[in-house]
């Protein structure tokens, strides 16, 4: 009697395992979203910039849509005429402020309703672009106030107000002088505090349905960064310092002999420039990733665990490459290296849940408020990124 081998059914898909992370990835490509960039700025162009909010909610829309937590994208569904309004109303304003044959009142007056009312733009633009997004067809949400992000932005201008005059009270002859050279190093000191305690205010107001997100770094870790920034600006720049004092020397010894420099002159100051403007380039790029996984690396949704690992050294490779790029192809590159940084700081973004997810999601009914909180959000909110 011959033994059967056993049967193996090949319609059973391997268990996954609920508790295993979940990554984020972005599917986006180059080639298409060029075509959508394109097309967006020949009729931004064409319609003298009105079709500029139309063209942000096209891009949105590809860009959430390719945005995928365990394998499901992300939606978007801002309104174009909610945008356009935040646009006008935000350009209104800054168009005063630059209107000097209006009259020095009115654009002084254009500055302080800008800044007066800058808070309240800057929370209903968060709120607009997160009662806008959905996952799995629930919608994400904002519960920060007016009055918080009024008392964020009044309390760091109270103080740097403080920081400048105190001094220049004290020393009232050198006043003037005392107060240019404390603007500047009052904006760097207080510049991360802020910038923490806004990010803190964004995240930690944020929720999805039922679930709340929570960041859990540290304000003095998030001056850090900018500290080291600094330090690593200094030492970068020594390079710099020694290749012009060599230059100047040579320059010296040349003009001795009567040998033209001009030449040596304008190489080196070429070579100086492109090596501070490499520099420049590289800050921002770093301190993003940085914080990237700083305010992300410490973050909890609800009881599932975030995690960022972003690698400062590449993302900083991967601008330099999109700056270089774009100017090279006087600017045709731009979709590319969109779809390129958000690729690789979308992927390095993962979700520990606990426990499975799905079933989490699923479990969720939507809330009585989904809806009137977005239409709320499109009557009343508006995006001003320009």
């Amino acid at each position: 009697m011959t033994t059967m081998p056993p049967v193996r059914d090949a319609a059973v898909a391997p268990v996954r395992d609920p508790a295993a992370p979940l990554p984020m990835t972005f599917t986006a490509s180059g080639d298409e979203y060029f075509r959508i960039w394109i097309v967006n700025l020949l009729l931004t162009v064409l319609t003298l910039g009105v079709y500029s909010a139309w063209a942000k909610v096209r891009r949105e829309k590809y860009f959430h849509q390719h945005t995928m937590l365990a394998g499901i994208g992300f939606d978007y569904h801002g309104s174009p005429s909610a945008i356009l309004r935040g646009r006008l109303l935000s350009l209104g304003l800054l168009g005063l402020t630059q209107a000097d044959f209006l009259g020095s009142i009115i654009t002084t007056g254009a500055w302080i309703v800008f800044f007066a009312i800058l808070p309240w733009l800057m929370q209903r633009s968060i709120g607009f672009r997160l009662a806008n997004t959905s996952y799995r067809g629930l919608r994400l949400a904002f519960d920060g106030t007016v009055a918080e992000a009024y008392q964020i932005v009044l309390g760091f201008t109270a103080l740097a107000a403080v920081l400048v005059t105190v001094p220049a009270l004290i020393l009232v002859g050198d006043a003037g002088r005392l107060v240019v050279l404390m603007v500047p190093l009052v904006a760097v000191l207080l510049y991360p505090m802020m910038h923490a305690t806004w990010r803190r205010y964004a995240i930690d107001h944020s929720r999805f349905v039922n679930l709340k997100l929570v960041t859990r770094f540290r304000s003095r870790e998030f001056i850090a960064i900018y500290v080291a920034v600094i330090a690593l600006w200094f030492l970068m720049t020594l390079p710099a310092i020694v290749l012009i004092a060599a230059a100047d020397r040579l320059t010296e010894l040349l003009a001795e002999r009567d040998i033209d420099t001009r030449a040596l002159n304008q190489g080196v100051t070429l070579l100086g420039g492109l090596i501070a403007y490499c520099l420049a380039s590289s800050i921002w790029p770093y301190i993003t990733a940085r914080v990237q996984n700083l305010t992300w690396g410490q973050a909890r949704l609800g009881e599932h665990v975030i995690h960022s690992a972003l690698d400062p050294i590449a993302y900083v490779r991967l601008q330099l490459k999109n700056l270089l790029l774009t100017i090279v192809s006087l600017g045709l590159y731009r979709p590319f290296a969109a779809v390129a940084t958000a690729r690789m700081r979308i992927g390095a973004v993962t979700l520990q849940p606990a426990g499975d997810f799905h079933q989490a999601i699923v479990a969720i009914p939507p809330p009585d408020d989904v809806a009137i909180g977005a239409e709320a959000m499109d009557l009343l909110g508006f995006d001003i990124s320009l």
